[in-house]
Formats: C-alpha cells, sequence, structure tokens
C-alpha cells in the first residue's frame, strides 16, 4: 500500500464517519416533516372531492327547485295552462342530457285560484288531480308524455306531502335502451300560503356523480366509491357494485366499519384486496334534509403517500454521498501534491512496465531535487539509457525472425521505400506457380502478374494508404498463374513511419482466396436462379388465381342468381347454397395459397388503420355464434379485462388471423364449446382462443406452423389446406407479436396471441348495419344504363343476369378499345371492367376516359380476378373509383352502385308486409293491447319461452315454437314473430311477447 493511499485512507475515513451521521440526522427529520404534508395533502384532496360531489348532488336539487319556483310563480300569476306547464317540462329534459324525465302531480285543488279559462285547460282526471310525465323515449331520441300517472300512493308524492320538505330519494336502477341507468329523483313540494298544492319532480342520471367520484380518485392505484344513504354503491372502481346494495354483496372497501364508527380518516391493513397497507379515507356528504348522509370512501396505497418522503430522503443521502466524494477526490489532490517527487519514478518505472520495452520511453525521470529522491532518480536514469542501447540492437536482430515467422503461411512482401528494394518471399511466389528463383525481387515483377483490369486501382489503395488518405490498407485483386488461370489474393499490409512522419518500410502478406470466391460465384449463380424460380411461381399463382377465379366468378355468380328466384323450390334452394359454399370455399382455398405466396415474396404489407375495437369483436363473435349454433356446441365471448374503444392496426389481417384460430376451434371441436378472451397484459393485447375439441398429441406440435401440415383425424385433415396456422403465424410475426399454444390430445387446446395495438382513444366506427340485398325487386327513379366491359362472355353474362332483372339497361363490349367507343356513343351512368382485356386493357382504359372532361366523374368499378394489391393500387391510381374481385358477392356489387348512381331499392312485397306486421303486433304489444283474440299462451308454455331467452338459446327457441305451432295452428303466427326475433337475435323482444303470460318471472 503507498503512502499516498495510506494517507487517503485515514483522513478519508475519518471524514465518511462524520458525514454520515450528519446525513443520518437530516435523514431522520426530513423524513419526518414529509411525511406528514403529504398526509395533509391526501386529506386535503379528500375533502375538496367530496365537495365536488356535495356540490353535484345541490345542483340536481337545484334543477328542481328551478321548477318549483317556476310553477310556483305561475300559480301566484294565476295565468297558466297544460300546455305551458309541459312546454317547461320538455324544455328541462331537453336542456340537459342527465334529465331524464321530469313531472307534476298536483292537488285536486291546485288551480282553483285560477280564471275558470286558464283552470279548464289544464285537464283533470276522474280524481280531480292533474300531472303528466315528460321523458325520454327508450331509444332516447324523443322526449315523450305519459299523461295522468296517477302516483298518489308512492314515495314520490307522499314522503313530499308529510313532511313539506325538499326530497334525493333513494337511487334505483333503471333499464333505458337495454341498459342498466343508475337514476335518482328530486322532488320539491308546491306549498301556497300553508296548503300543499302539489309536487314538482325531476329524475336525474348519475353517470357524472360516477365519473367525478372514479376522477377523484388520489394516486393511479387508489380506490373510490361513493354509497348514498340508503346504502346503494352510486360510483366504484369495479362497475360490477354500481347499483347494487352494500349489504348485499359485500364491503371491498371495509366502508361499513369506517361509516358506523363515525371515523373520517384511519390505517388499517387491506392484504385482502392489495396485499399492502392502504390509507382509508371517509368523507361524509349532507344532501338536503335526510337525516343519513351520504358516504365517499376512498383508499390510497401508504406507498404512494410515502413517495414523496421517500424521494426527498433518497435525495438526501445522494447529495450527502457526493459531497462525501467531492471531498475524497480533493483529499487525494493534495496528498498526491505533497508526494509528487516519488511519484516522478513509480510513473516511469510503470510506464516501462506497460509498453515492455524502454524504447517507446525516451523521456528522463526529472530530477527537481538534491536530497536522497534526487540521487534515486540519477541512478535510475543512468541505468534506464543503457538498457535502450541494448534493447535496440536486440530489436533489429529479432525484426525478421518475426517477419518470417508471420508470413510462415502466407505469402509476405517487405517494401523498403527509401532504399526502393521489395522483399517478396517463397511461399509469395509458389502461391502463382513459381520458384524462388524464377521471379526477380522487384516491384515491375508484382505489376507484371497483376490483372490489366486490377492495376488502376491496386496502385491507387497502395498511394491513399502511404499518404494517409486511408487508416487500414486491404486489397483483393486478380494475379496471373504460370499456368494461365487467375487467382484472386486478399492483400493487406501496415507501414513503419518515421519520425518526420513519412513511411520507411511497407509490409504485408498476402492470401489466395480462389475458394472463397468460387464459393461466392456459385452462391450468386444460386440465389439468381432462386430469384427466377420464385418470380416464375408467383407469376404461376397469379396466372393460375386469374384462370381459377374467371370460373368461379362464373359458378358463384350463378349460384346467387339462383338464390334471388323466388320460385325454386326448398330442394332446389338448398342445392343452390350448396353450390355457394363449395364455391366459397374453393375461393378460401386459392386465397390461403396466394396469401402464402405473398408472405414467403415478402409481397404482403401491412396498413395500419385506426377502428373501432368494438365493432371489430363484435362482428366476429356474432359470425361464429351462429357456426357453433349450426354445429351445436356452445361459443362464449369473454373480455378479461376493460377494452379500447378504438385501436390502430391493420384491422384486414388481424381479423384474418383471429378467424383462422376460431374456425380451427369450431372445427376440432364435436362437444363442449369454443372461448374466445381478449384482455390487455403487460401493455399488450391478448387474444386466447380455448376449445374443448380433438386436441394435438406432443410430436403434432411440434409441425403445425409449417405449411401444408394438419393436425387431427383424417376427417378433420379433409378440410383445408393446412395454410391457415402458416399465414397466422407469419403475419402476427409481421406485426410484431407472438403467437403460442398449449394442447392435450383428447382434451382442447389453447392458442393466444400477444400483439401491441396503439390505442385510438377519438375513433368511433359507426357499426354498418347489412342492407337485405336478397330481396330486391328493382330501384325507383330513372332508368340507368350500365356498361359491361369483359373478354370473357361468361362473366358478362353473370352481371347481365344479374342486373337485368332488376331493370337495368346493360351493354356490353369485349374489350377495352370497344368499351372506350360504347362510353362516346352511349353515354352509360356507370362502367364496369376488366383488367385484363386484349386490344386496351382496363388500366389504359381508365386513363384515356379521365383525360376526356365529360367522364372525369364517371364510375367506373373494377371487376377483375387479378387480385394482387398492386393490382388494386394501379386501377386506383389509373382513375377507378373502386375494385370489386372476382367471383363477384352480389351484396358487394349492390352497395358500389347504391352508392355511385345514389339508389334507393325496391324490395320484395312479402318481406316488407312481414316486417309490417311483426312491427305492428309487436308495437302492439308494447302498447299493451290485447292479443289474446288472435292467440294466447298458457303459463306454462310462456314461462319455457321466457327461460330460453334469458339464456339466449335462440335455436331451442325456433324448435319450441315450431311444435307448439304444430299442437295450436292458431300460434303460427306467434311462431313466425318469435323465429324472426331469434334469427335477429333481440331476445328483448321476445320477452316483451312472452311476459303478459308468464308466471313467477321477474316481469
Amino acid at each position: 500500500m503507498t503512502i499516498k493511499t495510506k494517507i487517503t485512507l485515514t483522513v478519508g475515513l475519518m471524514l465518511s464517519i462524520a458525514f454520515l451521521v450528519a446525513t443520518l440526522v437530516i435523514y431522520q427529520r426530513s423524513s419526518q416533516v414529509t411525511q406528514k404534508l403529504s398526509f395533509d395533502v391526501v386529506e386535503h384532496t379528500a375533502r375538496q372531492n367530496g365537495l365536488t360531489i356535495q356540490l353535484e348532488l345541490d345542483l340536481i336539487l337545484e334543477k328542481a327547485r328551478v321548477l318549483k319556483t317556476t310553477f310556483k310563480e305561475m300559480l301566484d300569476a294565476k295565468k297558466t295552462d297544460r300546455d305551458l306547464v309541459d312546454k317547461i317540462l320538455i324544455a328541462a329534459v331537453e336542456d340537459d342530457k342527465d334529465v331524464l324525465g321530469t313531472w307534476t302531480l298536483w292537488e285536486p285543488n291546485a288551480f282553483d285560484g285560477l280564471d275558470e279559462q286558464y283552470k279548464n285547460t289544464m285537464g283533470h282526471d276522474e280524481t280531480g288531480r292533474v300531472n303528466s310525465y315528460w321523458h325520454w323515449d327508450d331509444n332516447n331520441q324523443e322526449i315523450i308524455v305519459e299523461p295522468n300517472v296517477d302516483w298518489e300512493t308512492s314515495d314520490y308524492y307522499q314522503v313530499p306531502r308529510e313532511n313539506g320538505f325538499e326530497t334525493l330519494l333513494d337511487p334505483y336502477v333503471y333499464k333505458v335502451s337495454g341498459k342498466d341507468m343508475l337514476l335518482i329523483s328530486a322532488i320539491m313540494p308546491v306549498v301556497d300560503n300553508g296548503q300543499f298544492l302539489g309536487v314538482v319532480g325531476v329524475d336525474y342520471e348519475l353517470s357524472i356523480l360516477q365519473r367525478k367520484a372514479l376522477a377523484a380518485r388520489i394516486f393511479d392505484t387508489g380506490h373510490t366509491a361513493l354509497i348514498a344513504n340508503g346504502g346503494m354503491y352510486v360510483a366504484n372502481i369495479n362497475p360490477y357494485y354500481v347499483g347494487k346494495n352494500i349489504s348485499e354483496i359485500g364491503d371491498d372497501l371495509g366502508a361499513k366499519q369506517i361509516i358506523a364508527e363515525g371515523r373520517q380518516f384511519s390505517t388499517t391493513t387491506f392484504s385482502e384486496i392489495l396485499n399492502q397497507d392502504i390509507y382509508k379515507i371517509y368523507v361524509p356528504l349532507q344532501i338536503g334534509n335526510t337525516d343519513t348522509p351520504w358516504s365517499l370512501v376512498m383508499t390510497v396505497p401508504l406507498s404512494e403517500i410515502m413517495h414523496p418522503s421517500k424521494m426527498l430522503t433518497e435525495t438526501i443521502l445522494a447529495i450527502g454521498l457526493i459531497s462525501l466524494l467531492a471531498i475524497l477526490i480533493l483529499l487525494s489532490i493534495i496528498v498526491s501534491y505533497l508526494i509528487k517527487p516519488l511519484s516522478y519514478i513509480s510513473e516511469y518505472l510503470e510506464q516501462v512496465t506497460a509498453s515492455g520495452s524502454f524504447l517507446h520511453s525516451n523521456n528522463t525521470i526529472p530530477i527537481k531535487t538534491h536530497d536522497e529522491i534526487g540521487k534515486l532518480a540519477t541512478a535510475f536514469n543512468t541505468m534506464f539509457e543503457e538498457l535502450r542501447g541494448k534493447e535496440a540492437a536486440l530489436k533489429t536482430s529479432e525484426e525478421r525472425f518475426n517477419l518470417a515467422m508471420r508470413g510462415a503461411n502466407d505469402g509476405l512482401w517487405d517494401w523498403h521505400l527509401a532504399k526502393e528494394q521489395i522483399y517478396l518471399s517463397p511461399r509469395w511466389k509458389s502461391m502463382l506457380g513459381y520458384e524462388d528463383h524464377e521471379l526477380d525481387n522487384n516491384l515491375a515483377t508484382w505489376n507484371s502478374l497483376l490483372h490489366p483490369d486490377d492495376r488502376g486501382a491496386a496502385f491507387e489503395a497502395v498511394q491513399n494508404y502511404l499518404d494517409k488518405k486511408i487508416p487500414v490498407y486491404e486489397q483483393i485483386f486478380r494475379m496471373k498463374h504460370k499456368k494461365g488461370h487467375d487467382v484472386w489474393i486478399l492483400s493487406r499490409g501496415f507501414g513503419l513511419w518515421g519520425e518526420n512522419g513519412e513511411a520507411a518500410r511497407f509490409i504485408g502478406t498476402h492470401v489466395d482466396i480462389s475458394a472463397q470466391k468460387q464459393v461466392e460465384e456459385d452462391l450468386r449463380k444460386s440465389k439468381e436462379a432462386a430469384d427466377v424460380a420464385n418470380q416464375a411461381k408467383s407469376t404461376f399463382l397469379a396466372n393460375m388465381s386469374h384462370e381459377l377465379r374467371t370460373p368461379l366468378n362464373g359458378i358463384l355468380g350463378y349460384a346467387q342468381i339462383l338464390g334471388r328466384d323466388v320460385d325454386l323450390t326448398e330442394k332446389q334452394k338448398e342445392g343452390t347454397q350448396i353450390i355457394q359454399r363449395s364455391g366459397e370455399y374453393l375461393l378460401t382455398l386459392i386465397n390461403d395459397i396466394l396469401d402464402l405466396s405473398k408472405i414467403e415474396a415478402n409481397r404482403i404489407e401491412l396498413y395500419p388503420t385506426d377502428f373501432n375495437f368494438n365493432d371489430f369483436l363484435q362482428s366476429i363473435v356474432e359470425l361464429f355464434q351462429i357456426r357453433a349454433e349450426q354445429k351445436g356446441i356452445s361459443f362464449m365471448f369473454e373480455p378479461i379485462t376493460t377494452l379500447p374503444l378504438g385501436v390502430r392496426a391493420d384491422e384486414k389481417r388481424l381479423r384474418q388471423t383471429l378467424i383462422n384460430l376460431l374456425a380451427n376451434a369450431i372445427k376440432f371441436t364435436e362437444h363442449g364449446g369454443v372461448i374466445l378472451k381478449v384482455g390487455c397484459e403487460d401493455g399488450k393485447m391478448r387474444f386466447q382462443v380455448e376449445d374443448t375439441g380433438v386436441g394435438i398429441s406432443e410430436q403434432d406440435l411440434q409441425h403445425i406452423f409449417k405449411p401444408f401440415q394438419q393436425a387431427g383425424s383424417s376427417e378433420h385433415k379433409a378440410e383445408g389446406t393446412g395454410l391457415g396456422l402458416t399465414i397466422t403465424k407469419r403475419i402476427i410475426d409481421m406485426m410484431g407479436g407472438e403467437l403460442h399454444v398449449r394442447s392435450t390430445k383428447g382434451q382442447g387446446s389453447c392458442f393466444w396471441i400477444t400483439l401491441a395495438l396503439p390505442e385510438a382513444s377519438n375513433l368511433v366506427k359507426a357499426h354498418q348495419t347489412q342492407t337485405p340485398y336478397q330481396h330486391i325487386l328493382g330501384y325507383k327513379g330513372k332508368r340507368h344504363t350500365l356498361l359491361v366491359i369483359d373478354d370473357k362472355k361468361e362473366n358478362r353474362m353473370v352481371l347481365n343476369s344479374l342486373l337485368s332483372p332488376l331493370d337495368f339497361n346493360i351493354i356490353e363490349a369485349e374489350n377495352g378499345l370497344e368499351g372506350l367507343d360504347m362510353v362516346q356513343a352511349h353515354r352509360p351512368d356507370l362502367v364496369m371492367t376488366d383488367l385484363v382485356m386484349p386490344k386496351l386493357d382496363g388500366f389504359e382504359l381508365s386513363r384515356r376516359l379521365r383525360t376526356m372532361p365529360e367522364f372525369q366523374t364517371l364510375p367506373i368499378i373494377v371487376v377483375s380476378a387479378s387480385v394482387f394489391d398492386y393490382h388494386q393500387e394501379q386501377s386506383f391510381a389509373a382513375g377507378c373509383s373502386a375494385f370489386i374481385p372476382k367471383p363477384v358477392h352480389a351484396d358487394v356489387l349492390f352497395t358500389y352502385l347504391q352508392e355511385y348512381l345514389n339508389l334507393e331499392w325496391i324490395y320484395g312485397a312479402e318481406d316488407i308486409e312481414s316486417d309490417q306486421a311483426l312491427d305492428a303486433t309487436i308495437s302492439s304489444n308494447n302498447d299493451e293491447t290485447d292479443l289474446t283474440n288472435e292467440w294466447t299462451l298458457s303459463a306454462e308454455q310462456a314461462n319455457q319461452l321466457y327461460d330460453l331467452a334469458m339464456q339466449g338459446d335462440m335455436m331451442g327457441l325456433s324448435e319450441y315454437v315450431d311444435e307448439l305451432s304444430k299442437e295450436d295452428a292458431s300460434l303460427a303466427f306467434f311462431a313466425k314473430q318469435v323465429k324472426t326475433l331469434a334469427n335477429n337475435f333481440e331476445d328483448d323482444r321476445i320477452l316483451e311477447l312472452v311476459k303478459p303470460f308468464a308466471e313467477d318471472c321477474p316481469c
């Protein structure tokens, strides 16, 4: 240990102890102060949040007070009528969306003081009371009135009549538009000179209280609940608790005990929920004249409250440590200065030890003193000078030996620039097929053997290195072998630089890399051959896709045309549906093969967009609910966390992956069911598909993601190409996600995807309702002329047969040139064209039409079997309006025709009458019209139907009403209504139909 180290350690230890003691004292005091401030801030925040919610509740009462004051002034003025009362009530509902209804209920003598003219306009019921209730309808679209509603015996009327106070009733749950909503009623008695005249009330939707209570949460990990005076949860972090009473579902916050003890702030252990210490806060809220206050209960993890204290104390410790380090550095500098004379000798010895040579240490030890240290330095300088001379002599003798050793396997060259001499080793010459004596050691030899095409670059590289324009010399060139062929040489070298900075010698090696170059050439040729083969495959698949889609267009086209024929028998319709399904299945196989080809050729690109995530999932769930129902198994959708409303991703590819996984699950499941779970996990979205199917063996799990590999029994393997999981895996990889699987043979499988989906919170994509195009008979307005351009007669016939019955005037052309003439001659309202045609293709046709001013806005729809993405992009770039792939789907075609021709379709009368009859029947049922004149149900039948509807068993409903109609012919029309509603999954309307006849059901 050096003297410097000893001094530094001794003094440093003393300073460290002093600093640590001072830092600990400051740490303890600051921690206590910060903790007190943190608790004060939390409590103040809780009181402010309670005041905010208190004010919001007072505003609800204030809305009722305003109505009461308005009506009191009208009565005092003795100038009012029923219309004016209703207008005031309606205005109160319209002005605030949170107000769902307003109402009044007056005593029989409330209007005795009015002029007879105005009194008569108020109207009254048989009891002499005047009342009305204005509220939003079930769809929240229109304000309607329920006149003469008698609430004489209800709390809405009796409570304010008895106590004479303004009253805020307990919250209650009310179903609006099929959704449970939490409401509260604010009631104001109207009293004139001590006489009770009636009541004015406002029904208020409490979602704003839910939002404000949840927004009042302290820190992101805090928990908040708002409890009404009756014990009902008005707001809770867990939506399940909202609208339920604390005595019915449990007390997840421990609020009941805190409220009972009357304490506002307490600390307790809440390990059952968060497994950590929790700081609980209770804020009572006094509402109106109620004796029992509302309760705002908030919990905050102590770790969050203690965080500022922790940060401050850690900062203090860091500052103390940094200060201590700075003092130790300063101490080291001072000690170093004091012992500097000894450090000169130490540094010089370390320099010699590190370099391993005295030649690299030309400096001498500076002698600044004449004491013992100075004499020691003089002796060292004399010794070092003698050692330098001996080392220089030794280095000269070893240099050639070292160079020879380096050139043992490779050719060695040594160029003495100053002497203009070159040494070429025997190995250097033997690489080119020469003996040592056959070649002279000079620059002319190297120059003569260089390939003429490489000579200029080789000399330029040498000159650039010697001029220090490049840091490293490394060059590849060809040299002529004695037998006449070329040898590829890798030449490397380094320079020995003199004191003037110029190179004195240039030394290097030659390596024969001919074998390596041959391998590179073979690889290049193989890659070119693979590229040619891949291009040939892509061309083949594109041509095959086009050729296969052309006959499929005819098959599926006429299947759709036949399917629209109302004169077909049930057997013929079934056959048509089989043709349709088989064609669609064949189209799916073609698309799978094309998708795999695109992926392998890196032709697939992702197109992320913002889309409505809820609608996206709903469309998939509805599709597979029907498929599962047809197979007789269950299908469930389970959101395991709160899902974002909108996300950003390639919607088409994400839908494709989920459909592939769900289709496989349905396909391999014969009993039990399939579950789709979606939720957020570690910042990523997780899609999980579970089934109770046949499962996958351990050996098959290793191959299921490979192309054309299928697991399962032979009957299942026959369905599909075996590309679904391969395409799914590669698409998920492209999207930066992961696809996993676990499975047990005979028990089922579980596939799950983890994928980062950025949230798009500002997007709400409207759900589109599909138009029943299969019932179209024609359209309103003038007759439209459509031009169909296709070189295949079969394709033209499909479109003609599909559109002519709808009263379209169809004209045809066999190629783009003929189509261009017909556009100018007939001026059609819309053009449908193929892309690949003789004489003039669809791209050029569109470009020429867009150059003509009169046809710049003419709708041009591409109908093509060329379905690659770049074909669509090229068609849009050429000026086309839309792209429909073959085979043509009638619904897609009708959608574009309606959009670009602004059509209003005419539908089949039978379907319209059926819909009207159904709506009229259900409407009359909602209006409580007596339907028993046409049909009636026994209590047992109604209860059975009610249970099936509550279970969501639409198939069971359809089968049961079929049995009822066979037993009782008068129930035939009722059975038709229920089956129509079941097909549309309108279980709420089915419940409304059977409620009047059911017993023991929560009607």
